[in-house]
C-alpha cells in the first residue's frame, strides 16, 4: 500500500510537506501542492479513512498521550483527570473525540508515539511528561501533525506548549521561607528526566544564590510522587547534621508523607518545619498549615484544547489570537494560624 512516505521519497520532499499538501493546509507552495496531488494519483495513493484530516470531517479524534510509569502514576489521578475534563470541554464544542493514549513503563515513548502517528487514527496530539529535549516533538514536527505539549521542552523554540511557571514557584517559595528566617531550605523534586523537575531545581538554585544562600545537594530529595517516597526522603533530610527548617514540595501528594514523617519525629508541620507546596485539590483537606501555590487544572485543560485547535486549519478561525506558548501563573494561598501542639 502506497503511503505519504512513498510520495515524499518519490518527490524528494519532506513527509510533513506531503501531509500538509494532501490535507489542504496553509503555507504550502501551490506548485508543490499540485505535484503532490499528481504524484499521489500516479502512485495510486488511497488515504486511510482514519487518517483524513479534521477539515474533511473524518477522524475527528484528538489524542492525549500520558505515561503510566510508576514514578508518574500517583500524579495522574486528580491532576490529569481535571486536565482531561478541561480539554474535553473544548472538544465538545466541535463534536470532537478525546482519547487517552497510555504509554506503559516498558515502552519507549518515542516508538509508542511513532506507532500512533503511523496509524493515523488521531488528527492532533497533546503530549505530557515532557523531557528537556523531547524527541517526540521532532517526530511530530517532521510528520506534520498538529500538537501541543503540557510542559516545555528545549528541543524547538517555536513548538506550542502550556506550562506552569515553575521558576516563579521556586523563587517565591524560597523567598517566603527566607523572609521568615529560614536558611536551611530543602526541596523535593521528581526523580528522573522530567523537565518540570529540572526547571524547578534550576530555579531553586538561582533563588538561593540571589539571597546569598549556599546550595547544599544534601537538601535536594529526588522522589517518586507519592506519600511513601516523601516520608522516606523527609527522614533522610531530618537526619542531616544541619537539617532543614523549611521544605518545598513540587507535588501536593508529597505533603501527607512529609507530615507523617515530621510527626513521627515529634516535629510540628508549620511550626518546627515550614512547608510550601503546589496544590491541585488534595491539600485542602489537610489540617496542618502551609503555604500553597494553587492553579486551576480545568482551566489549563481548556487552554490546551483551544491552543491546539488554533493550530488546525479547520478550527483556527474560532481561536484567532490564542496563545500557543504560555506560562501559567499560580494563586498563593496563605497558611492559617497555627495553634500550638504539644
Amino acid at each position: 500500500m502506497v503511503g505519504i512516505r512513498d510520495i515524499a521519497a518519490h518527490l524528494n520532499v519532506s513527509v510533513a510537506s506531503v501531509s500538509r499538501a494532501l490535507n489542504n493546509q496553509p503555507y504550502v507552495n501551490e506548485e508543490l501542492r499540485q505535484r503532490v496531488v499528481e504524484c499521489a494519483k500516479l502512485l495510486g495513493y488511497q488515504p486511510k479513512q482514519s487518517g483524513r484530516s479534521l477539515r474533511q470531517g473524518m477522524s475527528k479524534t484528538i489524542g492525549f498521550m500520558i505515561e503510566t510509569h510508576p514514578t508518574l502514576t500517583s500524579n495522574i489521578d486528580l491532576f490529569l483527570m481535571s486536565i482531561f475534563d478541561g480539554v474535553q470541554t473544548v472538544m465538545r464544542r466541535h463534536a470532537l473525540n478525546l482519547v487517552v493514549l497510555p504509554c506503559s513503563a516498558d515502552e519507549d515513548p518515542v516508538e509508542y508515539l511513532r506507532s500512533v502517528v503511523e496509524r493515523r487514527f488521531v488528527d492532533a496530539l497533546i503530549l505530557s511528561a515532557t523531557r528537556p529535549n523531547d524527541k517526540r516533538v521532532a517526530l511530530l514536527a517532521k510528520e506534520g501533525m498538529p500538537f501541543i505539549t503540557l510542559g516545555r521542552t528545549g528541543s524547538r523554540d517555536k513548538q506550542p506548549w502550556i506550562d506552569l511557571d515553575f521558576e516563579s514557584f521556586a523563587d517565591q517559595s524560597v523567598d517566603r521561607l527566607y523572609r521568615t528566617g529560614n536558611r536551611r531550605i530543602a526541596i523535593m523534586v521528581p526523580a528522573g528526566p522530567l523537565n518540570f523537575g529540572q526547571i524547578t531545581l534550576a530555579g531553586y538554585k538561582r533563588a538561593l544564590a540571589k539571597r546569598e544562600i549556599g546550595f547544599d545537594p544534601a537538601l535536594v530529595a529526588h522522589v517518586r510522587l507519592d506519600e511513601a517516597s516523601a516520608a522516606n526522603a523527609c527522614g533522610t533530610l531530618l537526619s542531616n547534621t544541619d537539617p532543614p527548617t523549611g521544605i518545598i514540595l513540587i507535588n501536593e501528594a508529597l505533603a501527607s508523607g512529609v507530615y507523617t514523617c515530621l510527626r513521627q519525629a515529634n516535629l510540628v508541620p508549620g511550626r518546627d518545619v515550614e512547608i510550601v507546596s503546589l496544590e491541585d485539590g488534595r491539600l485542602r483537606s489537610l489540617p496542618s498549615p502551609l503555604t500553597r501555590f494553587r492553579f486551576a487544572t480545568h482551566d489549563i485543560g481548556i487552554a490546551l484544547g483551544e491552543s491546539l485547535l488554533s493550530l488546525m486549519p479547520a478550527f483556527a478561525e474560532h481561536y484567532t489570537g490564542t496563545e500557543f506558548q504560555r506560562l501559567w501563573q499560580f494563586d498563593i494561598v496563605e497558611p492559617v494560624d497555627l495553634n500550638d501542639e504539644d
